[in-house]
């Protein structure tokens, strides 16, 4: 089981939040708006970010997906 798991559903619920208010917010910015977002890694969390940016209709970021 990932580390991102055992945070819960609280931590999706946080992420969503942050992203409603910031949608373009990075790692960095996510975790000055949520503090409890700290104990998530890098990785994690990244990839928590993607999903919820999915699941609410907000388009990604990353340059590297824009073709």
């Amino acid at each position: 089981m990932s580390f991102a798991r055992t945070v819960g559903p609280s931590a999706t619920l946080m992420i969503g939040n942050v992203l409603r208010i910031k949608p373009a917010a990075t790692l960095e910015e996510a975790r000055r708006i949520a503090p409890m977002l700290l104990d998530i890694p890098d990785a994690d969390l990244s990839e928590r970010m993607a999903q919820a940016r999915r699941r609410l209709g907000i388009p990604t970021t990353d340059p590297r997906r824009r073709a």
